[in-house]
């Protein structure tokens, strides 16, 4: 007889294994499938925390982005009816700053002098601070009659860059209005003589980071005296919002998860290998059509990086990929509302719906008042042996005894799917109540000070002779949840 412990999960989801090879010899323990489930406590897991609504404007909500002013970081958001807002902390709502924007249209938000700059691609781009006199000022984004659109926009080196299709246009140093000054503005005509349209522009290590959707260029320099071009990697962004720096590594999305990284003794910038191969094949089915949507979006806090993608079976972006960096883990959330865009604000994110609504995500036990539909499968697990009939005399479930445990627990066996035999309801309430056992009440009725303790293990059966079994948890009640530590398989037996 062998016992089998299992009290590091973190591996997170693999879709690639085969059931017979991810079940084998599971270290790390991948999963074979989760919904709003995280890693906790770096080896076990428990249900995702889901947000809350945080304010409303009255119009779908189709862009959303932070700026900072001095020590404070400002919420700005544009609407498909072609409003800017801003939200005043004060007031505890949007406030409408600009109406009039082409309708529909998308904008990205870059943070420059104390203000912001708002560009949608087809409006004149212009710069909103909030307080000052003139709150909202015209970029008067143009240049010898040639109007400079785009949303692939940033500041480097004191200019503002902005794309425009295939052509990167940088204003005078510290203005945002001048696009015309000889020898201080200026632009690059079809960036390295390449006349597919820029994606993404971001700072990285002292670099422009110029991004097309199969390419990335690194721009050096400060003005148009020394700018220095090198091709960098075939590896692009799909939007503005596609690339992101965290922890001195910029991660991009193209069809996969990559980041620029620096390594070695001399600090030399290079492409990693894809984060995200246990994984790629979830990604086929990213809507490319739709690619100003995608965003790559960190939570710092967690050490994850949240994937909002266009998938072709979705209008929405409601389904996000999100990366454990620390425990190179993947797993998947999903959101009950139609989310349109989201952004970081503080030290959180927050997302917004067709309907007008802006929440703060990892906020609630609810999604703003709805259940948190949860669920996570464990690899068909063979105990090594994936071919040989077992008996397994217990098993245990290792609860944290902190959180109210509340779930639902099925099994699968032999590799078949869509067999499931009902096993049993989990209740562990949390530490800190005390349960009346009546039946072992040691004194008279009038004595009020007996509760039994709290086990954190729970005890089930897994019947009759198994190839292979799984393990499913799940719940769909606003009472439902779980933070699992571990589990036990005691005296497994191989059949003779």
């Amino acid at each position: 007889m062998s016992d089998y412990l299992f009290y590091d999960l973190s591996g997170g989801i693999n879709t690639i294994d085969s059931k017979t090879a991810l079940g084998i010899n599971p270290k790390p323990f991948y999963w074979a499938d989760s919904q709003n489930i995280d890693i906790y406590k770096k080896g076990g897991i428990a249900r995702m925390n889901g947000n809350s609504l945080f304010a409303s404007v009255p119009s779908s909500v189709i862009s959303m982005g932070q700026y900072f002013s001095g020590e404070q970081n400002i919420l700005v958001l544009n609407t498909d009816n072609g409003s800017f807002y801003c939200y005043d902390p004060s007031l505890g709502i949007f406030v409408l700053k600009k109406s009039g924007l082409t309708s529909s249209a998308k904008a990205t938000y870059v943070s420059y002098n104390n203000g912001v700059v708002v560009s949608n691609g087809i409006d004149d781009p212009f710069f909103f601070e909030k307080g000052a006199e003139n709150e909202v000022v015209q970029c008067n984004a143009s240049r010898y009659g040639v109007n400079i659109r785009g949303t692939a926009m940033a500041v480097y080196k004191g200019r503002l860059f902005v794309s425009s299709g295939s052509s990167l246009y940088y204003s005078a140093l510290g203005r945002y209005d001048d696009w015309e000054t000889a020898q201080d503005s200026g632009f690059i005509s079809n960036f390295h003589n390449d006349s597919s349209s820029i994606t993404c522009l971001k700072n990285y290590k002292g670099y422009l980071a110029v991004y097309k959707k199969n390419s990335v260029y690194l721009l050096s320099g400060s003005d148009y005296t020394d700018f220095a071009i090198t091709p960098f990697a075939d590896k692009g962004s799909m939007s503005q919002n596609g690339a992101i720096t965290v922890e001195n590594r910029q991660y991009l999305f193209d069809g996969g998860l990559f980041s620029l990284e620096q390594a070695g003794e001399l600090n030399q910038i290079y492409l990693s290998s894809e984060y995200s191969k246990l994984i790629h094949n979830q990604f086929e089915t990213v809507d490319l059509t739709r690619s100003s949507e995608a965003l790559i979006l960190p939570l710092a806090s967690k050490n994850q990086i949240w994937l909002f993608l266009p998938f072709k079976s979705n209008n929405y972006l409601n389904c996000i990929w999100i990366y454990d960096y620390i425990n190179k883990a993947w797993f998947k959330r999903v959101l009950p509302q139609n989310i349109t865009t989201a952004c970081v604000f503080g030290e959180n994110i927050c997302s917004a719906d067709s309907s007008g609504n802006i929440y703060l995500e990892n906020s609630s036990t609810t999604f703003n008042g709805s259940p948190i539909e949860f669920y996570w499968e464990s690899p068909f697990l063979s105990f090594n042996e994936p071919n040989k009939l077992k008996t397994i005399d217990e098993f245990y479930f290792t609860l944290d005894s902190i959180y109210d445990n509340n779930f639902l627990f099925q099994l699968k066996r032999n590799y078949v799917s869509n067999e499931i035999d009902e096993i049993d309801t989990v209740t562990l309430v949390d530490s800190d109540t005390l349960l009346w056992n009546q039946n072992d009440w040691p004194g008279d009725s009038d004595t009020l000070n007996w509760a039994i303790s709290i086990d954190s293990d729970f005890k089930s059966a897994i019947a009759g002779s198994n190839k292979s079994v799984q393990i499913r948890i799940y719940g769909n009640q606003a009472v439902q949840s779980i933070a699992l530590l571990g589990f036990e398989f005691r005296d497994v037996l191989l059949d003779e």
